[in-house]
């Protein structure tokens, strides 16, 4: 395994009217594509996302979160390079009560998403799923998007730990800011947002809101757990694109 990574995720999304919208405002703002080793020429990801937990969602009641990513070129071709990704994320800054439940902190009444976050690329993601299966834990909701990774010039010193990530995904277009409080707010008012319009959901979250406001029931068993929820999937015909 290499490229592992501990540490805090500060975050934000925001939706977007439609890429293009997007780009144009990512491209007044200064921002460049970063290229990604599994991405193509265009600097465009394929992601599929799948989550574990137990089957009475231990995880999830403790607000945690156990992540295989597996991405490669959006536009495949010979040779294309792929990856797979194991994240695990927890609630920062909080304990474990008496009944081993997470306690709410301050990073829960934050304007920005706060997690800990601990990741490893890893070299064959079907054996990790075995061995999830070995420990208990099942696949239980998958989703995927395409990501292109932007950053700005490097004359803008006060960005340069900031990433901003454009997703298209099957249920709107988003950008992710992730990096010091102060940089993305200072992206985002550049980017015509406001505090107000900051996201701090998951794409889980967001998409059983999606599901629910279009009459499709599902059941959620604890906060930010669901029950039998389809996958984000996109359609053969988005995906060929």
């Amino acid at each position: 395994m290499a490229m592992a990574a501990q540490g805090k995720e500060i975050e934000i999304k925001l939706k977007a009217t439609n890429v293009a919208a997007a780009r144009r405002k990512l491209a007044r703002l200064g921002g460049h594509v970063v290229r990604r080793a599994a991405s193509g020429a265009d600097g465009r990801v394929h992601e599929m996302n799948t989550l574990y937990d137990t089957l009475d969602h231990s995880l999830g009641r403790n607000q945690e979160l156990m992540r295989i990513r597996v991405e490669g070129p959006a536009k495949p071709s010979k040779g294309a390079v792929r990856h797979a990704i194991m994240t695990f994320k927890s609630p920062s800054g909080t304990s474990s009560s008496e009944s081993g439940k997470r306690v709410s902190s301050a990073a829960s009444q934050s304007p920005y998403k706060i997690v800990d976050e601990d990741e490893t690329q890893i070299d064959d993601h079907e054996a990790v799923a075995r061995i999830f299966h070995s420990m208990g834990l099942r696949p239980w909701f998958r989703y995927e998007k395409f990501r292109t990774t932007f950053a700005l010039g490097a004359t803008q010193r006060w960005a340069k730990d900031l990433e901003i990530d454009l997703d298209e995904t099957p249920i709107g277009v988003f950008l992710e800011l992730e990096g010091p409080p102060k940089a993305i707010d200072r992206a985002a008012k550049a980017l015509g947002f406001a505090r107000s319009d900051y996201i701090t959901k998951n794409y889980l979250v967001l998409h059983a809101e999606h599901c629910l406001s279009r009459g499709i029931k599902v059941q959620q068993v604890a906060p930010g757990v669901f029950s039998q929820i389809p996958d984000m999937l996109f359609s053969s015909a988005r995906k060929s694109r």
